[in-house]
This record gives C-alpha cells, sequence and structure tokens, in this order.
C-alpha cells in the first residue's frame, strides 16, 4: 500500500496480482500522505480482471458498458480495464480491474505500452482528475502549467486540444526559471490555488515536428530499439497525432517540478484563427473566459461525464433510491470566475499559417522569455 496526497486529498492506493513498480515510481512524484490515524478521501484498489467479479451485483446494465450494482455504485468498461466507482462509500473506493493485453496490441498502440505499464495515466485521467467533478470547492481547467519560481505563481495555458499548451509547456521546460506543474489538466480551488497534476506529460509526435528545442532524438534517446521501430512506423504510416511517449517531468524540466499548490498568476487562452496575420494578445475580464473554460473541460472528460448521465437514468429507472444530488456535477461560473479573480487573463490568437518555431519564439517573448 502507497498513501499520496494529490489535489488535497489524501489517496490509499492498494495492489493485487498487479506488478506496481512502474506506477508506484510514477506515483511517488507526488508527496507522501502524513496519515497517523489512517483516514483517507480515496481507496484504490489495482487487481488484475480474473482476480475479482461483481456480477451477482449488478442490476442493469444500459448501456453495454456500464453496470449499475445493488449498493449503488457502478462500474464501466474502458476497454482497457473495468473500474468499479463506489463514490457513496466512506472513504470513496475505486477498483480497477485491470486486462491483459496481447503484444500486438501493445505495438498498435500510439504508446507501446500494455494497460499494465500504462497505470499512471489510468489513475489519474479516470480517477483522480474526474473524481473532482464531485467536490464543490474545485474547478477543472483544460491547461498545462509551469510554475515561475521568480513570481512565485502558476501560468495556465489553456485551449482546445492540438492548439500548442504541451508544445509551450516543453519550450519552458529549457529555461531554470520555470518548474513542471501540470500537462494537461489543471485543479484549481475557489481561493485562486491551482493543485499540482504530476501525471507524465503525453509529448506527441507533432510536438517534437522541426522543434529545435526538443528533438526525437532527445524524446527516445532511452527508449529500446523495438520502440524506436514503433514510433518511426506510427509517426510515418499513421501521422505525426497518432503517437506519443512520456516523461518524467523532474527529467525534462530544468527547473524541477513544484509539489505544493500555488497561486495562479496568469492565464492564456491560445485560440487558432484566420483572423489574424501575426501573435495577437489581449488583456480580458474574466467573464470573458468563464463559458469557453467550462465547454472545453466538459468536452475533453465528455466520456466520464456521459457515464454519470448514464448513471442517473439506470438508478431511476431500476427504482433505486439514491441521492443523486452527490453525483451532480455543476460546472459553477461562480466557483470559476472566484478562482481566476486575481490572474491576469489572456486570449492569445494564433495565426493559422504560423509556424511550430514561430510560434513558440514570438509567444516566449510576449511572456517574457528570452
Amino acid at each position: 500500500m502507497m498513501s499520496v496526497e494529490i489535489f488535497g486529498k489524501k489517496f490509499a492506493i492498494y495492489f493485487d496480482g498487479i506488478d506496481s513498480k512502474e506506477f508506484m515510481e510514477e506515483i511517488s512524484i507526488y508527496e507522501s500522505s502524513s496519515n497517523k490515524f489512517n483516514i483517507y478521501d480515496y481507496e484504490v484498489v489495482f487487481l488484475r480482471n480474473n482476480n475479482c467479479t461483481f456480477s451477482e451485483e449488478i442490476i442493469s446494465i444500459n448501456p453495454s458498458s456500464f453496470f449499475f450494482l445493488k449498493d449503488g455504485s457502478f462500474a464501466v468498461d474502458y476497454g482497457h480495464s473495468i473500474i468499479h466507482y463506489q463514490l457513496t462509500k466512506i472513504p470513496k473506493k475505486v477498483t480497477v480491474k485491470v486486462k491483459q493485453q496481447s503484444f500486438l496490441r501493445k505495438f498498435l498502440s500510439m504508446e507501446y505500452r500494455s494497460n499494465l505499464e500504462n497505470l499512471g495515466q489510468i489513475f489519474h485521467e479516470l480517477i483522480a482528475v474526474p473524481l473532482m467533478f464531485f467536490d464543490k470547492k474545485k474547478f477543472l481547467i483544460h491547461a498545462s502549467a509551469v510554475y515561475d519560481r521568480d513570481s512565485n505563481q502558476v501560468i495556465m495555458f489553456g485551449g482546445t486540444g492540438g492548439v500548442g499548451k504541451t508544445s509551450l509547456e516543453l519550450f519552458l521546460s529549457k529555461k531554470e526559471k520555470y518548474s513542471f506543474f501540470a500537462d494537461d489538466i489543471c485543479v484549481i480551488d475557489n481561493d485562486g490555488f491551482v493543485y499540482p497534476n504530476l501525471s507524465y506529460p503525453k509529448i506527441y509526435g507533432y510536438n517534437v515536428m522541426n522543434n529545435k528545442f526538443l528533438t526525437t532524438k532527445d524524446l527516445l534517446k532511452n527508449d529500446t530499439l523495438l520502440s524506436k521501430i514503433h514510433w518511426f512506423l506510427h509517426y510515418y504510416l499513421r501521422g505525426p497525432n497518432k503517437v506519443r511517449r512520456k516523461l518524467r517531468p523532474d527529467y525534462l524540466f530544468k527547473g524541477g517540478i513544484r509539489r505544493q499548490k500555488s497561486k495562479i498568476g496568469k492565464y492564456y487562452i491560445l485560440f487558432r484563427t484566420a483572423t489574424v496575420k501575426d501573435i495577437c494578445l489581449t488583456d480580458v475580464p474574466v467573464t470573458k473566459v468563464v463559458e469557453p473554460t467550462i465547454q472545453i473541460i466538459k468536452n475533453e472528460y465528455y466520456a466520464f461525464l456521459r457515464n454519470i448521465r448514464w448513471f442517473v437514468v439506470n438508478s431511476e429507472l431500476a427504482n433505486k433510491k439514491i441521492d443523486l444530488q452527490e453525483f451532480n456535477v455543476a460546472f459553477s461560473k461562480e466557483i470559476l470566475e472566484n478562482a481566476l479573480k486575481g490572474a491576469e487573463i489572456y486570449v492569445l490568437k494564433i495565426p493559422l499559417t504560423l509556424s511550430h518555431n514561430e510560434f513558440l519564439e514570438k509567444v516566449g517573448k510576449i511572456i517574457g522569455v528570452e
């Protein structure tokens, strides 16, 4: 068992028949939870798919990947694993039944990783992050983030997928004044504190394409020959958006990582558009970015939020008396406005024809990077 504090919550993590070495290394990047009374907010159990079954507890299956159980919990078959969410328990419990995978499936995946090797991503994307939807004092933002060691504040780069958030994060990783804070999702509270999301950065083929700041050679230098073959086959046959790797952020960033929650300083929303011929930076009031920020995170977590809707459908039609307020994911504009009210907020418009290196160099000058 290992205990860690993530997003201000205490997690106890257990393993049953699972080789947890790689996952434990990834999660140990967080601060361990000092918990002398063994009181946790969440318990997470990883086990092999054949170690446990809940088939006798199923009330309904609607749709075929969603299982509603007698105790008011639910499970979802994500393909790589079946995750059982028991969110009415104290502490809340999540059980992950990891499916075995053939080598062929591993080779066909975009990361050349098996399901067991991917536990860190499963934990962050399907457990730790989405559980924060039920915290009434926190908000999720689709953004990468760095910690500015000079100002002691967080800089967030928000926007839709593929707009340049990770590219900017990687560009700043070479500057000693910046520490890694988050790659994909930021968790911010009502008081404007952002919590570190230390999931390993996902670096796609297009992030290193014509990138003089992080090359393919840099990215693959510790990979096996088979992994390198996988990369080049996927890159040239499927495209640079169909292959990616993960790197430890403390190895990637010259400024290391920031493990403590920190105040937000600046929030840039990146927006690619044909309406400008050069990079255009506009400071805007918080009310201007609230609705776009909400719609972007709703789209990013569409699959998980859809499962919450399936939970409501199954519980109502099965006549199961459950307090559905517990599962009400309310995207409160008030909380988001309060969280961002102390930040400098900008919309960064990017020409569609701007090259990758030009984008990084020009945005770097705008945000004050020499």
